[in-house]
């Protein structure tokens, strides 16, 4: 499962002078790696044409290249490509944005997004078929050659944000979204070429706040807990079961 944290927070358009103090402290915390990438991004400003810019990035990348954190001039983002439980996600994320609030004390946050990418194959104890609720399976391609891909998009309003659910049948190739596709981790694929599909469930709230680690935290709980709920309510009881027993995804 692929996981990804974001915090946006108020511009910070010297950020540039504090990323060596930043480095200096992730370095020595599991993020000994570290690239500079410049994008080429398009600002949409009321009134006014669209305008090409260029955005400065700065990654800190852990030894197995299975975790990262991202940052620019407005957004901490932490990414994990092995995500085995949130509070894991949560205390690491917790980590990240404490050793860089002590670095350059970011006075706001504007959003906060939490994302999970899901992987579910074929095994000879449960299909895919068999683990996504009928109301995703689609129109039935068996009166078509070419069979079919299925995409499903569900859009909701929870008590704190904006929740979107996504599952793609055949998953998309590289597994993520093609808006995740250019991580720099390293991303399990399906072991053979069973089919595979992916649910991609996407939380976020706007809530401008004063920059606190703990209220962030907390609020990535929420964030979370609606996650999951939409995660149970996409799966049948009989994949849960399977997986509550150990069986594989």
């Amino acid at each position: 499962m692929f996981a990804l944290g974001q915090v946006v927070i108020s511009a910070v358009l010297n950020m540039e002078t504090y990323i060596p103090e930043i480095q200096e402290r992730l370095r020595k915390t599991g993020y000994p790696r570290f690239e500079r990438l410049e994008l080429q991004a398009v600002r949409l400003e009321a009134g006014s044409t669209p305008r090409m810019h260029t955005e400065t990035r700065w990654l800190f990348i852990n030894r197995e290249k299975t975790g990262l954190v991202s940052i620019n001039t407005n957004s901490i983002v932490l990414e994990r490509s092995e995500y085995t439980s949130f509070d894991d996600f949560a205390n690491e994320l917790a980590d990240v944005l404490g050793h860089i609030q002590a670095v350059i004390d970011v006075e706001l946050v504007d959003r906060l997004g939490f994302r999970r990418v899901n992987l579910l194959e074929d095994h000879s104890n449960l299909t895919v078929a068999e683990a996504l609720r009928s109301e995703l399976h689609g129109v039935s391609a068996e009166a078509f050659t070419t069979g079919g891909e299925h995409k499903y998009e569900f859009l909701a309003n929870t008590d704190i944000g904006r929740l979107i659910v996504r599952t793609s049948y055949p998953a998309p190739e590289g597994v993520l979204p093609i808006d995740l596709s250019s991580s720099q981790l390293n991303v399990r694929k399906p072991t053979d070429v069973a089919p595979a599909a992916t649910v991609d469930i996407d939380h976020f709230m706007v809530e401008p706040a004063d920059f606190s680690v703990d209220r962030i935290i907390e609020s990535f709980w929420r964030l979370h807990d609606a996650s999951d709920l939409a995660f149970r309510c996409a799966v049948t009881d009989t994949a849960l079961t399977a997986w509550r027993r150990g069986e594989p995804t």
